[in-house]
């Protein structure tokens, strides 16, 4: 069989380290009250629930600024705070975890993150963050299945073909280890050698070879005997000459 193809280095690390899709919460919805006029002990627990929300999913300079409030602002603080500052900082952290998508992301998802930066808005980074980025990355990831189904041996394209065929899991999953596998197994039929048989050069020779001499070679012989015949004519000629 042909050598297998060499795939494309297409095991990406963000498909070998996918976990469970983080949900990014809209911590606005906690604010859900008149905060100028809300008494101060509902003030503060709203800052509470706002830093209990913040470090699962990376929101670090809001639970930074709702940590200062709570180790010691006044209340106007913690009212300014969910007013304005709460916001400001959610729209920063947003921003800095749609860019940290980029890394090593494909040309969907730096597509989709560009337009969501563009908006500059928290609604924009949450519809990328929780939705907008996994459509895309999807769609990268296909693109990628199928380049080695075009290009790779008979095991990484019937690997591939599966993969296009089921679910984004599966996609994940041929990129970051199926392809291996499937390559290996490419390689190992082409390493194969076909079972040896003898050359047509080689029944040749053994058809035509001479058999295995057991005697005095007879041509030899009959010329030998023909000299010495020959010999004993001339001498007997010779013999009746002088008796004469």
């Amino acid at each position: 069989p042909a050598a297998a193809a060499e795939p494309a280095p297409i095991g990406l690390d963000q498909a070998c380290q996918a976990g469970a899709r983080p949900v990014y919460f809209d911590i606005r919805t906690i604010v859900n009250i008149d905060v100028d006029t809300a008494p101060t002990d509902q003030v503060f627990a709203l800052v509470s629930q706002v830093l209990a929300h913040s470090p699962a999913v990376g929101y670090n300079l809001v639970k930074q600024a709702a940590n200062e409030i709570l180790d010691g602002g006044s209340v106007a603080e913690a009212r300014q705070f969910l007013k304005v500052e709460m916001l400001t900082a959610l729209g920063i952290d947003l921003r800095i975890l749609v860019n940290q998508t980029l890394t090593g992301s494909g040309t969907n998802v730096r597509d989709a993150a560009q337009a969501a930066l563009d908006l500059e808005t928290i609604d924009g980074y949450l519809a990328y963050l929780n939705t907008g980025q996994h459509v895309a990355r999807e769609k990268d990831y296909k693109a990628l299945v199928e380049g080695a189904k075009s290009t790779g041996g008979p095991e990484v394209r019937k690997a591939a073909a599966a993969a296009l065929q089921g679910t984004f899991e599966d996609l994940r999953w041929f990129l970051c280890a199926g392809w291996k596998t499937a390559h290996s197994l490419d390689l190992a039929a082409a390493q194969q050698s076909p079972s040896a048989s003898p050359s047509p050069s080689a029944v040749q020779t053994t058809s035509t070879a001479e058999l295995p001499r057991t005697g005095p070679d007879t041509t030899t012989v009959l010329l030998a005997g023909l000299v010495l015949i020959a010999g004993g004519v001339g001498a007997l000629a010779i013999a009746r000459r002088r008796r004469a």
